[in-house]
């Protein structure tokens, strides 16, 4: 993937090139979660790890992703945020050494207490 890279940023649009890295895990993987940049790549993209042996997969466009972050950061419930702070929890846990309860809490209060809706408009320079 490191050959690939200079060429695929050069390019400065999205290609299939943006997927190799989802399509060629070494690891692999039969679970993943994939970003998908515009919704005409979900089916072929769906079809080709299915193709590849990853037989439960969830793949998302940037547009909706974007709408679901927003809507959970200003505070939307449902199974979608309960997902995040799963997500949020296990990306903490696999870079500390803090156990899961502590984790999954501090994802939640991130969230309720506007901490993370805060450093989102930073990023974005707002």
């Amino acid at each position: 993937m490191k050959y690939v890279m200079p060429d695929r940023n050069s390019i400065k649009i999205r290609t299939v090139l943006n997927f190799l890295g989802s399509l060629n895990n070494p690891y692999r993987v039969k679970r993943q979660m994939v970003g998908v940049f515009s919704k005409e790549w979900t089916i072929p993209l769906v079809k080709i790890l299915g193709e590849i042996g990853v037989d439960n997969f969830i793949a998302g466009n940037g547009d909706q992703n974007a709408l679901i972050a927003s809507d959970i950061l200003k505070g939307a419930d449902g199974l979608k945020r309960s997902m995040v702070f799963l997500n949020a929890a296990a990306a903490i846990r696999m870079s500390t050494e803090v156990i899961w309860l502590a984790t999954l809490q501090n994802s939640v209060h991130s969230i309720d207490s506007n901490a993370a809706i805060t450093v989102f408009k930073k990023l974005r320079g707002n």
